[in-house]
């Protein structure tokens, strides 16, 4: 009895369906309506997580450019410094002259205060001998000065020799020089030849003389006088020093 009562009641409803089509459409139309404007009903994509990157995956495009930059500065350091050196020999060379003038201004100032204790009024005697096999020849300098000036200086030559040609040669060139030496102020010249040595002496008063004359005085064999009137006598003697003397500075008693 009510398995009948209940099938009549299916078929009313789905005879009511078919009756009335369009409430469905208007069930859905309002279904539609309550849902909220500007919502999209379209279900969104998932995320997906991306890791980021850790130190060893990034490029290393940043220290390369690092590197780099400090390369090239050291590079521009040392075209700079090739360029100062360039410039500093080219100056160096260039006053190479003033350099010297000042480091011999230096030396002299050292030396004018070394010689500020040294001998003022004396005598330099420098000496040296030439020897071989038949001949023996001694060269003795003197030099007299006063406050550390050349006043006046003589030569004297010595010669020993076995050989008796030798010696009368030496002895007529003496002669010829004493001769010359007469006519010409400042200068006196002696010979003295005695048992097979000869000495010949030149004496000049440095002041007195007469330079126009050397030149026949020293044509005729005489000795030049190499030093001025007035020079420093430990000038001298640094000069005659080097040129393979002995010297010895002694000092004049009043």
């Amino acid at each position: 009895m009510n398995e009948n009562n209940e099938n009549k009641n299916v078929v009313a409803t789905e005879n009511v369906q078919e009756a009335n089509p369009n409430n469905i459409n208007n069930n859905n139309a309002e279904t539609y309506n309550q849902i909220p404007q500007g919502v999209s009903t379209v279900a969104p994509s998932p995320q997906v997580a991306i890791e980021p990157q850790t130190a060893l995956q990034q490029p290393q495009t940043e220290p390369q450019s690092q590197n780099n930059e400090p390369q090239k500065k050291e590079g521009t350091f040392k075209y700079i410094l090739a360029f100062i050196f360039i410039i500093a020999f080219t100056g160096f060379v260039i006053f190479i002259p003033e350099i010297s003038k000042f480091v011999k201004s230096k030396i002299g100032e050292n030396n004018s205060n070394n010689t500020e204790k040294l001998i003022e009024k004396g005598t330099l005697i420098c000496e040296k001998d030439k020897s071989s096999d038949e001949t023996d020849v001694k060269y003795t300098l003197k030099y007299i000065f006063d406050n550390k000036k050349l006043l006046t200086s003589s030569y004297e030559t010595t010669y020993e020799s076995l050989n008796a040609e030798l010696l009368n040669q030496k002895n007529e060139e003496c002669k010829l020089i004493m001769e010359t030496s007469k006519n010409i102020r400042g200068i006196e010249t002696s010979c003295n030849d005695k048992n097979g040595i000869l000495k010949i002496n030149e004496e000049y008063t440095n002041q007195d003389i007469d330079s126009s004359h050397l030149t026949a005085y020293t044509e005729a064999g005489g000795t030049y006088p190499e030093f001025k009137y007035g020079q420093n006598i430990y000038d001298i003697q640094t000069t005659l020093v080097k040129q393979g003397y002995d010297c010895n500075v002694s000092s004049i008693q009043e």
